[in-house]
């Protein structure tokens, strides 16, 4: 059964609606404010993926990384976070995240 995802058009929340002949049949609405105003959002096709996968491909996005060099550690997590993304629900704003992280342990060094 195919799982469609909205994004209300009051109050911007995202979600997901299974759909199909078991799944619910009423229009969807806003779990947050229970608006019938949304938007239908356009998601690519994916399967889930087993945990052994996706520590695999982490273990391969953090091999050769230097610890030391905030770059490199905010590269791989940048990597690491797209390899999660279809598994976990990080938000629009993780590369920036990952980005004011490392500004951080720069603006932390300087000080030292």
């Amino acid at each position: 059964m195919p799982i469609y995802r909205f994004r209300c058009k009051e109050c911007k929340t995202k979600f997901e609606k299974l759909v199909g002949m078991v799944a619910d049949s009423n229009a969807p609405v806003c779990p947050k404010c229970g608006s019938e105003n949304l938007e239908q959002l356009i998601t690519g096709f994916r399967s889930k993926r087993s945990q052994e996968d996706i520590m695999a491909e982490m273990e391969e996005n953090f091999h050769g990384v230097n610890m030391d060099d905030p770059k490199s550690v905010t590269k791989a997590m940048k990597e690491m976070g797209s390899a999660l993304k279809d598994e976990e629900d990080f938000g629009d704003n993780y590369d920036l995240m990952m980005d004011r992280a490392e500004q951080e342990v720069y603006k932390g060094a300087e000080k030292k």
